[in-house]
């Protein structure tokens, strides 16, 4: 078996949004990212992952997916996002960068070191493209905070926000 696949991404109304090479092992949380890259209005938008009928999540790996034909064929529903869509994506890349999954909005980050501080609020600002203070997450230290820290920074670059 192949280490990769082909991606094929669909709209609701069939439209390819995106067609890619990659690996088994790619989130679908990248997979989102990728689609946000395609066009800069999605760059504040939640996108959620559909195969056959069924709601992904964003943690799910490309390799959990079925194969239909020689490539995996998802859906992509696109829409605003909400407080609750960030606080997910949070947790998604709490988990993806340093393998801490918070399944408490109220969980306190102080016990992390420095440099995981750092390496998670990197991660935060790319994958929200947003820029956070210094000591962002000492500063709003639960998972819940953070999120409304982003999402009010992305009710104000983007007002269609709810």
């Amino acid at each position: 078996m192949t280490d990769t696949v082909p991606v094929v991404v669909l709209n609701l109304t069939g439209e390819i949004l995106l067609e890619w090479v990659a690996e088994r092992g790619t989130s679908l949380s990248k997979l989102a990212k990728k689609v946000k890259e395609r066009k800069p209005q999605r760059r504040s938008q939640s996108v959620k992952f559909t195969c056959n009928g069924e709601l992904l999540a964003g943690s799910s790996k490309l390799a959990d997916v079925p194969v239909t034909g020689r490539h995996v064929e998802l859906t992509a529903i696109i829409g605003e996002m909400s407080l609750a869509d960030v606080m997910y994506e949070c947790n998604v890349a709490f988990m993806e960068s340093d393998g801490l999954e918070l399944a408490e909005e109220d969980v306190i980050l102080e016990g992390l070191d420095s440099f995981s501080n750092i390496l998670l609020q990197s991660v935060l600002q790319e994958h929200f493209d947003v820029k956070l203070p210094p000591g962002f997450l000492y500063e709003f230290a639960t998972l819940r905070a953070a999120s409304e820290h982003i999402f009010g920074i992305l009710q104000r670059e983007h007002p269609q926000y709810p």
